[in-house]
């Protein structure tokens, strides 16, 4: 038993036989009309040139047997294109028109029995060129089937080969000699033509194929091409309603931010106006009562002494708490003061850090809503340094460049890699990374930080400022 690949494969082939063969009956067809034209043509033609040398009753007789043939051909002809057969019926119309070739080579050959005037050799020269010129028609119009050529040209050249080789005289010998080497030359020719009209069928055969193959992979592509640019728009969407919330949630971070800010103002305002009020009351009255008392009551006076520097350990607390939750510089003074008082405190409490600053802007070049932003960046990066990086140098800069605010603080200290720290947000020195990142980019800013080990770090924000605000 074959396999089915094999069955495939030659079933394949046979509809591709039979669709090849369908094309070639087509093409007979297509030139069949020509075919008949100069049939009618060229009989006529012979008729005026042999009517003085052939009855007339014989002429007459060939020229209807050949307009009978004729006649049926182009009925066939007609239906043929009326019904406009199927590829499966090819066999049944190739033959129809094979045996209306035949009929009509026969016919044409039938000439050289009635038509053949023995006496005239120019005549018999005319008739044999006559018949060789609708052979070499044959071949070029019949001749993509070889049968179809075949089946006219034998019976119509044959019988003129014949009669000039029974006459025997040596004119005649070559006569037939040189028409069946006519005939040879037309098979050979209608042969060539027949292989690249074949090939040509194959061609626009395999080109048809190429081209439905092309046109299912375009139909493919644009519909990858359609659902790719769905895929794109719903991508868009999606992109569209995450920058959507991720403005809200900057909208909303800002806000928390800002909230905090009015909580921390308020709660130091609270320590300032209440406790530090009362903390200062609370000592002012120990130290009148000490003074009213005098020295009658000594162990009074002690205790009374010994609360004194409790009550102002307690106040200066206070200040330091509120001046963390927010100095009250920074709303009296303003940003440039409350950074000169900052480093100053900052390098009395740690000794061995020195601050080397470079302010290059004016008070009113900083929008308001920055400056409490550029103190908590400077405040948590400063709280870095002092807690992880062992260095002994910071440079701070804040300056104008052009349309924008400039924040740069760089130490000498020990580094660190940023990936790293950024992946274990757990720790201080991550979250403080965060904080000020947050803190400058819902502001409208952008932060860059750069940083390796053995190689200090150094943190960078920057506003676009316009009209004195700040650019989201």
């Amino acid at each position: 038993m074959q396999p089915l690949e094999h069955f495939e494969i030659s079933t394949a082939t046979a509809e591709e036989q039979r669709a090849l063969y369908a094309e070639q009956v087509k093409q007979l067809y297509s030139n069949a009309l020509v075919g008949l034209l100069a049939t009618a043509i060229n009989s006529l033609v012979l008729v005026v040139i042999q009517r003085n040398v052939t009855s007339r009753t014989t002429l007459i007789a060939w020229v209807v047997l050949l307009a009978i043939i004729s006649l049926l051909r182009y009925g066939d002809i007609r239906t043929f294109w009326r019904r406009s057969p199927e590829a499966s019926e090819a066999d049944h119309w190739g033959r129809r028109f094979i045996i209306g070739l035949a009929l009509s080579g026969m016919a044409w050959g039938s000439s050289v029995i009635f038509l053949f005037p023995i006496d005239s050799l120019a005549h018999q020269t005319f008739l044999a060129f006559v018949i060789g010129g609708m052979v070499a028609g044959a071949a070029a119009a019949f001749s993509s089937i070889m049968k179809a050529f075949l089946a006219y040209s034998v019976p119509a050249l044959c019988p003129i080969i014949l009669r000039f080789w029974l006459l025997g005289d040596e004119f005649h010998l070559a006569m037939g000699s040189m028409a069946l080497l006519f005939g040879v030359m037309m098979f050979f020719i209608a042969t060539q033509i027949n292989t690249v009209r074949i090939t040509s069928v194959k061609l626009r055969f395999e080109n048809s194929g190429l081209v439905s193959y092309l046109t299912a992979e375009k139909e493919k592509s644009d519909k990858l091409n359609e659902k790719l640019l769905l895929e794109i728009r719903e991508r868009e969407r999606i992109e569209k309603e995450l920058r959507k919330s991720e403005g809200h949630l900057r909208g909303l971070s800002a806000e928390l931010l800002n909230a905090q800010e009015r909580e921390r103002k308020l709660i130091a305002h609270e320590i300032h106006d209440s406790i530090g009020a009362s903390l200062a009351a609370t000592k002012f009255k120990v130290e009148t009562a000490l003074k009213e008392m005098g020295v009658d009551n000594p162990q009074a006076n002690a205790a009374l002494k010994s609360i004194i520097p409790i009550v102002q350990e307690t106040i200066e607390e206070a200040r330091r708490i509120q001046m963390s939750l927010r100095p009250s510089i920074l709303d009296d003074l303003g940003i440039l003061t409350t950074i000169n008082w900052f480093c100053r405190n900052f390098e009395s409490t740690y000794l061995d850090i020195r601050i080397q600053k470079e302010i290059d802007l004016m008070e009113d070049e900083v929008p308001v809503s920055l400056k409490v932003v550029i103190y908590r960046v400077l405040q948590e990066a400063m709280n870095n340094i002092a807690k992880h990086s062992k260095a002994n140098a910071v440079f701070l800069s804040l300056r104008k460049s052009g349309g924008s605010i400039e924040l740069a603080i760089r130490d000498n200290g020990l580094g660190f890699d940023p990936a790293e720290e950024h992946s274990h947000t757990g720790t201080g020195r991550g979250l403080g990374l965060d904080s000020m990142r947050e803190r400058v980019e819902f502001s409208g800013g952008s932060y860059l930080i750069e940083s390796k080990k053995g190689a200090g770090t150094a943190i960078r924000a920057f506003w676009l400022v316009k009209n004195g605000e700040p650019l989201f």
